[in-house]
């Protein structure tokens, strides 16, 4: 099976007899320049940013379109022999960008933090170099942070799920990781805690449920409500310290 996210609608499971979202036909999106399968079996995750579409044709899109990308083994196949990083989601492959200063102390600091955490509990975190592939769906990508309770072996290639991930916001990820990415990583069974790191000011969407199965509710972490509580580890972070080294923690209206 191949996950597949549509604009506007639920998450749908494409099935194998389906078209690949990556073929060797040479039809272009309109949105973004890169290639896609025939018009029965094209999925695009929603609309992508010019900087997105721009990144996705100077990575080489021409030579993904040799290749017919049906499963996350063929995907893992395939980045192995690439120069750069991917993501796998929705049937397309995407260059993963560099990130800039900002969101990469944000993203230091936030595993920083939560490592220690995750050890005393027995669990691990992890930075964007260790792929993250849930079970439930075919995709294969890299979140900034993520913690999984699950034994991880040191030669696994890539994790099956976690109990907290954390993306950091970037002018081409932005809606993605508000959309597509969190409708992927809510139904892993063990995710207790989603978290959208914003890189223009001090501030946090904590998606958060109390156990596998349970109600999702959102809060919003801010100077005013400086404090991120993590049910996950029994621990609670600082804003200022997840935001340490930044000039956001002055920034007006969030001082």
């Amino acid at each position: 099976m191949i996950s597949g996210w549509r604009r506007g609608g639920n998450a749908r499971m494409i099935s194998s007899s389906d078209p690949p979202a990556i073929s060797t036909c040479a039809t272009p999106c309109r949105r973004c320049g890169g290639y896609r399968g025939n018009a029965r079996g094209a999925l695009h995750p929603g609309p992508i940013s010019a900087y997105d579409g721009a990144r996705m044709r100077e990575a080489g899109m021409a030579e993904a379109r040799r290749y017919r990308i049906n499963s996350r083994d063929e995907f893992l196949a395939w980045e192995a022999q690439a120069e750069d990083r991917y993501e796998f989601l929705g049937g397309i492959i995407r260059m993963m960008a560099g990130g800039q200063v900002v969101h990469n102390r944000i993203a230091g600091n936030l595993f920083l933090l939560l490592a220690p955490a995750a050890r005393q509990h027995g669990c691990e975190a992890f930075q964007q170099n260790q792929k993250l592939a849930p079970d439930h769906a075919q995709d294969v990508v890299y979140p900034d942070v993520f913690v999984t309770c699950r034994p991880v072996r040191d030669e696994d290639q890539f994790i099956g799920g976690a109990g907290l991930v954390a993306e950091v916001l970037s002018k081409s990820t932005a809606e993605d990781d508000y959309s597509w990415k969190w409708e992927l990583y809510r139904e892993m069974p063990e995710l207790r805690h989603y978290l959208v790191l914003d890189t223009k000011a001090a501030r946090i969407t904590h998606y958060h449920r109390a156990e596998a199965g349970g109600p999702w509710h959102i809060d919003l972490v801010t100077s005013r409500q400086p404090l991120l509580p993590l049910a996950l580890l029994d621990v609670q972070l600082s804003l200022a310290d997840i935001y340490a080294g930044t000039s956001l923690l002055t920034a007006e209206g969030e001082a």
